[in-house]
């Protein structure tokens, strides 16, 4: 390897422990404290009261409960080690196809699962998926399932025996992980079968298998329907003011989706759609497939059997009908496009659908005289494409990395006052962290239980069991 390839995989190897190393500064929002306190009051019947009603993903609910009882156990929020726990999975699929690499392949896989796994973390806002643990349940396990399967085609390994049930497995966590996984699970197995009864790849029989994943996604949804569907006529979501109409409007919410579909394909940050946004994704996104093609293209290996192209297209495929469904979900469910978890989703899903789209044509070119050139070109463009979307993230980190010691002995003052005897607790206040957020903008005042205070502050005071609590911003700290 050239030394910029070296130096391209080195940054970022340290954009990636930059960002994991903002791991401990996650932070619980309202989901946890509502949830583990109705653990603590109604014991595992809460847990399938979700199941059954609100949160029909058995994976990551039986991952959030394990959470609870760890939480329960030693008497501490856990959040390093419960949200790194979150991040491993996403290394799978990359380690396994770096490992799979013949001799002189090792390096441009390395360098291609590295920058794909910066592209996740840099552009667009990431505390909802990677910072926030009951987030990291659901989304984190869904990527990493994505992922997975991802690598799994490109490497060939679909078709039978450990691997076809590697994809299976993936797919299944997947749909049990979140609704995105579910709707991912069903177009990619669909088309597995629909592509066997065409006999484009294997034989009729063979598409058995992938039936699994595609009932196990039917039944998520639908179940999501029964019971989310049923609940969310008495719920308002907080900060979203829904357009009439688009909200449970079917076709009005798929034609709205079309145009955000269209830009949201080129921005890097699908909450902001205007001309800036368009000025700095385009150069960004055509950066990454052009740099991820001339790698690609450059490495030794890069043949694809024409049933493997037919998969590939058909996850190139599945992952777009997701980034779609997802969008005309979204107008469907609140009347507009929400909420940042689900962007992060689909910018996501984005990278793998580039990679995918590089690896397939890559496959189908020529091979390159002196693919060493090629292969540093690319490099190169990764490298400066890397830096360029750092380049918006780094006030912020900063911001963050200065806060981290002050942002830990705050939460675990607060944490000590919560389960301190009596009835009041104080909570100190930092003010919202770039890259990993926090609970609430901080706010001033003392607030009883009693006298119906804003909900979120009741389910703090809920789960710690406390009747009043006492807000003072951490500049008040002795």
């Amino acid at each position: 390897m050239s030394r910029i390839e070296i130096a391209v995989i080195g940054l970022a190897v340290a954009i990636l422990a930059a960002f994991a190393g903002l791991i401990p500064l996650g932070t619980w929002r309202v989901d946890e404290y509502h949830d583990f306190g109705l653990y603590r009051l109604r014991g595992w019947s809460f847990f399938f009261e979700r199941l059954f009603t609100w949160s029909p993903r058995p994976l990551s609910e039986v991952i959030a409960g394990l959470y609870y009882l760890a939480e329960e156990g030693t008497g501490r929020q856990l959040l390093a080690p419960f949200l790194s726990l979150m991040w491993l999975p996403l290394l799978l699929g990359p380690v396994l196809h770096v490992w799979r690499g013949r001799s002189g392949a090792v390096g441009p896989r390395l360098l291609v699962v590295a920058a794909v796994l910066c592209f996740f973390l840099v552009g667009h806002p990431v505390a909802e998926v990677f910072y926030w643990p009951m987030g990291s349940v659901a989304y984190a396990t869904t990527l990493a399932a994505i992922v997975a399967l991802t690598y799994q085609v490109i490497d060939g390994r679909w078709m039978v025996g450990q691997g076809r049930t590697f994809c299976i497995v993936a797919l299944l966590c997947a749909a049990g992980s979140a609704e995105l996984g579910a709707i991912m699970a069903i177009y990619f197995a669909g088309i597995m079968v629909m592509l066997h009864l065409a006999g484009r790849i294997g034989t009729p029989a063979d598409a058995r298998p992938w039936l699994v994943p595609l009932v196990f996604g039917i039944v998520v949804m639908i179940a999501l329907a029964l019971g989310r569907g049923r609940l969310d006529e008495n719920i308002v979501y907080a900060g979203v003011s829904p357009n009439p109409t688009y909200l449970k409007h079917p076709i009005a919410s798929v034609l709205r989706t079309f145009p955000t579909y269209f830009r949201q394909l080129v921005v890097l940050n699908g909450t902001v759609l205007g001309r800036s946004a368009f000025a700095w994704g385009a150069p960004i996104k055509a950066g990454i497939c052009v740099g991820l093609l001339a790698v690609i293209w450059a490495a030794p290996g890069i043949m694809l059997t024409r049933q493997t192209r037919w998969v590939l297209g058909g996850l190139l495929l599945a992952l777009q009908a997701t980034f779609f469904t997802s969008i005309a979900g979204s107008y469907y469910k609140f009347g507009l496009v929400c909420c940042e978890r689900h962007d992060t989703m689909r910018q996501c899903l984005m990278v793998l659908s580039i990679l995918s789209a590089v690896t397939l044509i890559a496959s189908m070119l020529p091979r390159v005289q002196r693919p060493d050139r090629l292969s540093i070109a690319g490099a190169g463009i990764l490298g400066l494409t890397l830096l360029v979307s750092l380049a918006r993230e780094l006030p912020g980190m900063q911001t963050a990395y200065t806060a981290w010691s002050t942002s830990i002995m705050v939460r675990h003052a607060n944490w000590d006052s919560g389960h301190a005897p009596g009835e009041r607790m104080t909570l100190l206040m930092m003010p919202l962290l770039p890259v990993v957020d926090g609970l609430v903008p901080p706010e001033r005042g003392t607030l009883r239980r009693d006298a119906h205070p804003p909900w979120i502050w009741d389910l703090v005071m809920t789960f710690f069991d406390k009747q009043e609590i006492e807000l003072k911003p951490v500049t008040q700290m002795p």
